[in-house]
């Protein structure tokens, strides 16, 4: 059948296409943009919250700070009084602080009932994050039972008072919030401060205040804890080996006045005590594999001893002559067939140096000095080490030393800086030394110049230096292929060992990656910078991406039987992923924590005592 249109004759099964071609399109649109809003609901409502400030009206020293639950020392209340909800003064100005404004209270004892209230720049980083300026952005003068505030010259009426409850300055919680452009919000027993209002009267938003209030005030725990230090002690490092973890803890004696080492194991009722060490000398690396290595200072002697965890034997190595000496610690030890390195810094950590040593047969012996060693590799009678220096000359600054000939020459090019992380201002190591056949592979720069770190091999025999990646700040060398991270895109690239063959991988921008086995672990950026939600594996073999945990995960470790992890936001925990299942481990977020052996060791600081979970 044929139609008449606009003077057109058209078959019928072409206007009956068309049509439905339109509608198909028109509900296309109605449902991307359904899509739209409800994505914008159930994600955006976490955003908010996770950009937000959230603390319970009963307040117990736990709060959300975007995203992040954190914890605070102190006794701080908050307190109702006349239908107003008050803060003190000091919790008021971390409350209201942000990325983008830091605030202080200023307090004059001349003038008790009196405070100044002061806003001072943040800048964003190249980086990520924020650096304080110190330049005063403008401040306000508040003063007990009055509503008058003054800001840059200006009064201002605020709709209730600051008070002084037992001796504390508290300030109305919502009368400071409208002055500063801050929205209040109450619902649940919970206090939220932010920027923009927030939508709490729907079902995303009362699922993700239920989980809040539970880490507010669940009090069980589903895991045993073990007290392992006292105040007056800290601990140093801790070791898993076989299964069972060690912990090194320094502390002050104050009847005999000097400082005690000790090394603890886990009990079934706690910690036991293995070794106390007087006089003891600081050894930041106490642990490798499943030896203790500690040091005594004895006559102007450090006595350096190893402890096997396996054995429960003590051997003394050697003895170092230090006297004369401006000795501060040993802050490496590497062992190496049947010899033990070491390496020792003097004076202080500015100014100071260090020197590295070789002890064989009890017999301790100076090979070579640098400002501070970086990555140090150590294989044939050839030591391969960077000279760290960013007080001074940071270039040429890649060594090899012939322990047999005791005879040193340099790496590299001329006027580059090897081994060092650099973006803009802020400079770190990148312990990015590698050995592979007769090549070194390591992170390198032209120091005169704006060039961010790329990756270089080191001829060995000829000398010859050839760049072979984009900027990055970190890479692998797995199976003859070399694997970093883009450092402008975050991407994950693949190239061979020559630079050739440039593919990626993962074309999104990765936070943190890790490599263990055939897999690459790792976390995502958001758009605006921030740790995206989202924990994944790739695997090399079969190009296949798993999703691990939906959570945003801050920090992870990879075991060759299970992997932990530690999520933070408003469902901040501890989890292990073991046996293809997922086991939450702990509500409460980690404060603190170590990686040891096949153990995720995690500290929680309550009460000023340090606990670890078994």
């Amino acid at each position: 059948m044929l139609y008449l249109i606009n003077g057109r004759k058209i078959n019928s099964r072409r206007v009956i296409m068309r049509n439905w071609i339109k509608k198909f399109i028109q509900f296309n649109i109605l449902l991307g943009f359904l899509f739209t809003v409800l994505s914008s609901t159930v994600f955006g409502m976490e955003e908010q919250i996770n950009r937000a400030v959230v603390f319970p009206i009963d307040y117990k020293g736990k709060a959300f700070i975007n995203g992040e639950y954190v914890s605070f020392n102190g006794d701080e209340k908050i307190y109702l009084k006349d239908n107003t909800t008050y803060v003190p003064l000091r919790l008021m100005t971390y409350l209201i602080s942000n990325d983008e404004e830091h605030w202080e209270a200023q307090w004059d004892g001349a003038k008790p009932n009196e405070v100044v209230l002061v806003c001072t720049y943040m800048e964003k980083i190249d980086q990520g994050g924020w650096m304080n300026t110190g330049k005063p952005q403008t401040s306000i003068k508040l003063t007990v039972d009055s509503k008058t505030m003054i800001s840059k010259g200006q009064m201002i009426e605020l709709s209730a008072t600051p008070k002084k409850i037992n001796g504390r300055i508290v300030l109305p919680i919502r009368a400071i919030g409208e002055v500063l452009n801050r929205e209040i919000a109450f619902k649940d027993g919970l206090i939220f401060i932010s920027k923009e209002p927030l939508k709490l009267n729907d079902k995303q938003a009362d699922a993700i205040i239920n989980e809040i209030k539970e880490r507010f005030w669940d009090t069980s725990k589903k895991v045993k804890k073990y007290k392992v230090v006292e105040d007056d002690e800290e601990l140093i490092a801790a070791q898993n080996v076989n299964g069972k973890t060690y912990f090194n803890v320094v502390g002050y004696n104050s009847s005999s006045q000097i400082w005690i080492q000790k090394l603890y194991t886990q009990g079934e009722k706690g910690p036991v005590l293995l070794k106390e060490i007087k006089n003891y000398v600081s050894v930041r690396e106490p642990f490798v594999e499943d030896v203790f290595y500690y040091g005594e200072e004895k006559q102007g002697q450090v006595v350096l001893n190893e402890y096997n965890l396996n054995t429960k034997q003590t051997r003394q190595i050697g003895e170092l002559d230090i006297k004369g000496h401006d000795f501060s610690a040993i802050v490496k030890i590497i062992p190496k067939e049947n010899k033990i390195y070491f390496i020792a810094h003097y004076g202080d950590y500015t100014m100071g140096g260090e020197t590295l040593y070789v002890v064989e047969n009890g017999k301790v012996e100076e090979l070579t000095g640098a400002k501070q060693f970086g990555s140090i590799i150590i294989e044939n009678g050839k030591i391969y080490y960077s000279n760290i220096n960013f007080m001074g000359n940071p270039t040429n600054n890649l060594f090899e030393y012939d322990e047999n000939s005791r005879t040193e020459k340099r790496l590299g090019e001329e006027g580059y800086t090897y081994d060092v992380n650099r973006r803009e201002t802020l400079y770190s190591v990148a312990n990015s030394l590698k050995l592979l056949e007769n090549k070194l592979y390591t992170l390198g720069y032209l120091e005169q110049s704006d060039q961010l770190p790329c990756l270089y091999s080191i001829d060995l025999q000829t000398g010859a230096t050839k760049k072979l990646s984009l900027p990055t700040s970190q890479f692998w060398i797995v199976n003859d292929k070399i694997y970093y991270i883009e450092a402008t895109a975050q991407t994950l690239i693949t190239i061979d060992l020559e630079g050739n063959g440039k593919k990626t991988l993962i074309n999104k921008p990765i936070a943190q990656a890790k490599f263990n086995g055939k897999s690459f672990y790792y976390t995502l950026l958001s758009n605006n910078n921030d740790l995206a939600a989202g924990f994944y594996k790739y695997t090399l073999d079969t190009n296949e991406t798993a999703s691990l945990s939906s959570k945003r995960v801050k920090d992870f470790y990879i075991g060759s039987s299970k992997i932990g992890y530690i999520t933070t936001g408003y469902d901040a925990g501890i989890y292990l992923i073991q046996d293809g299942k997922t086991i939450g481990i702990e509500k409460d977020p980690a404060y603190d924590y170590l990686f040891a052996g096949e153990q995720m060791i995690i500290i929680n600081v309550k009460d000023n005592k340090l606990e670890i979970l078994k």
